[in-house]
């Protein structure tokens, strides 16, 4: 199941790139949780369900106008997929570009997302999921 796993994170992600959330929404689980508390961004936190995951995306909109991610790596860990993601977009007001890097590390069972815990580095991400185990 781990190799669709890989394939379900990476479409995931596509699809965002293609469509924005409404692209990813039947991906994921109704109770997702995204963990987004170890981000540098002011609404750092917790975000859970559907609507938690729409709330966070619209505010990341707003501070960054469309964003656009390219997957740099990925590694299978069974129920879960370490990315390594390069995130682009461009300040709406401001005009300033974004480029930087993060790894959510995404845990997935039964087709859905089930999570995603965002880590600043990727070795961060490997030992998480290892604790996990």
């Amino acid at each position: 199941m781990s190799r669709e796993n890989v394939e379900l994170a990476r479409r995931s992600l596509e699809a965002f790139n293609e469509g924005g959330l409404p692209a990813v929404e039947n991906m994921l689980d109704p109770k997702v949780v995204f963990d987004l508390s170890r981000s540098p961004f002011p609404d750092a936190g917790v975000y859970r369900g559907i609507e938690g995951v729409q709330k966070w995306f619209s505010g990341l909109a707003d501070a960054f106008g469309e964003i656009l991610y390219e997957i740099e790596r990925t590694q299978d860990l069974g129920e879960q997929v370490a990315v390594l993601l390069r995130v682009r977009g461009r300040g709406p007001a401001s005009g300033i570009e974004v480029d930087y890097r993060f790894v959510p590390l995404f845990t997935l069972r039964g087709g859905k997302v089930l999570r995603m815990d965002r880590y600043g580095e990727w070795e961060e991400a490997l030992e998480a999921a290892q604790q996990s185990e």
